[in-house]
């Protein structure tokens, strides 16, 4: 936000709090402002007859090579990085290529004291013309200028459009904002109180509405939700007349997930938009009706989450978020997937077994198991239960350790019915060890001999 008085512009974070001046020099009455999706930021110094640019990338300051300015104020910038000013005392609005080409006038009749400027999602411009109170269209395509149908406007200032193409007016002299549908609608007042001179305006990447009041020394907000208006909290500020948000990326396309063990790789079509950073990728438990807090970042497609909960079905959504330092709005969500459990393997070792007396008891020692994942990584705390292979006896249970190993033996008294049969079913086909799985880990067997001891 620029302030008029101090000849300074102001940073403030995103989610609020106190601002900071941003790394600009010699300002004098600054007013219109422009930012890109790479975070250069352009200042109209109004006093001193130019337009700054400051880079987003930390270089020095520089002077737009805009030639004969006098008192600019409004500041566009179209999808091609073209730069658009007010030239306000001139009665003119003049365009700088980006590619470095002459400055050339964009053709309009009749200005007189042009302010705020705004583009659509054509390349349509408007031009709020201050002292015709009235707002013209210029159109992308060259035809003639026309004037936009806004009733009782005196001395218009700020412009901006939301997502759906409404455009926002600064009825300065009338103390409010005024909405115009794209649809043709009828003409709207935006629910402000106390407003006085209003200038410029912003609306952020969910439609929320920024106010530079200027003569209360405040910026208002009017959220996109209807609630009521709010104040940021800034201390200091004074007269402020330009706004400006990083644009925020067009979201990301086309996401799809493909599941794997506890985790899912993403894929998708990054944003359209230039100056694109990077990534989040926010998993969905459909299973658990939340977003499970599980996210991934990169450079780009694919992104792999992990931690996820085998067997819950997740959808994904992607942000992309540009040098600027803007999040583009979530992406459509990607098809439903269920995550799979992870492989795990079950080594069991042979074991012996021994007829004992006094009292008489069959003795089943050496019953070992070690459990890992698939690829060797041991599995600690695990439940393993060893039985004979037909699973009609348990003969022991055991926790593996840190090596993912379990061990147990088993005492089996003679008088248990059918201990006899136990002795010929391990002799014959030996010892089950079973892991019967998790919510995250798939169950697994193995078996292994159980060799004959005889007494001494």
């Amino acid at each position: 936000m620029s302030d008029y008085t101090d000849g300074t512009v102001l940073e403030v974070p995103a989610d609020g709090g106190s601002g900071t001046d941003a790394p600009i020099t010699g300002l004098t009455r600054p007013t219109g402002m422009a930012l890109n999706a790479a975070g250069d930021l352009y200042v109209s110094d109004t006093g001193n007859n130019r337009v700054v640019k400051v880079p987003g990338n930390g270089g020095p300051q520089t002077v737009v090579p805009a030639t004969d300015l006098s008192r600019p104020i409004g500041l566009a910038l179209d999808a091609a990085g073209n730069l658009f000013i007010s030239d306000s005392f001139n009665n003119r609005v003049v365009e700088v290529p980006a590619d470095g080409g002459p400055q050339t006038t964009v053709p309009t009749t009749g200005l007189v004291h042009p302010d705020g400027l705004a583009l659509d999602a054509l390349g349509n411009l408007f031009v709020a013309d201050f002292s015709n109170d009235r707002v013209v269209k210029v159109p992308a395509d060259g035809g003639p200028q026309t004037t936009v149908p806004a009733r009782g406007l005196s001395q218009p200032t700020g412009l901006a459009f939301d997502s759906d193409g409404d455009l926002y007016i600064s009825d300065s002299a009338n103390g409010r904002v005024v909405k115009m549908p794209v649809d043709g609608g009828p003409q709207e007042t935006v629910p402000t109180s106390g407003l006085r001179s209003p200038q410029g305006l912003v609306l952020d990447a969910v439609d929320n509405l920024f106010v530079a009041d200027f003569g209360n020394d405040r910026v208002v907000e009017v959220p996109a939700n209807g609630g009521g208006q709010s104040t940021l909290p800034v201390s200091g500020l004074s007269t402020p007349v330009g706004l400006a948000v990083p644009p925020a990326p067009v979201p990301p396309t086309n996401v799809t997930a493909a599941p794997g063990h506890a985790q899912a790789t993403v894929s998708f079509i990054g944003s359209a938009s230039p100056a694109v950073t990077g990534y989040i990728v926010t998993a969905i438990d459909l299973t658990k009706h939340s977003r499970g807090g599980q996210v991934a970042q990169g450079p780009g497609s694919p992104i792999t989450v992990t931690s996820l909960t085998p067997g819950d079905s997740y959808e994904f959504t992607v942000t992309g978020t540009n040098a600027a330092g803007a999040t583009s709005l979530n992406s459509a969500p990607s098809p439903a997937v269920t995550i799979r459990r992870v492989p795990t393997r079950l080594a069991a070792r042979p074991a012996s077994m021994q007829q004992r007396s006094g009292p008489s008891a069959l003795i089943v020692r050496g019953l070992h198991a070690t459990l890992s994942e698939a690829d060797g990584t041991p599995l600690a705390r695990q439940l393993i239960t060893f039985t004979n292979t037909a699973r009609t006896r348990q003969l022991c249970t055991a926790v593996s350790d840190v090596h993912g190993v379990a061990h147990c033996e088993a005492t089996v008294p003679d008088r248990t019915r059918g201990s006899r049969s136990l002795y010929d079913d391990l002799r014959h086909h030996g010892y089950l060890a079973t892991f019967r799985g998790s919510t995250t880990y798939r169950s697994v067997v193995d078996t292994a001999p159980v060799r004959v001891r005889h007494r001494p």
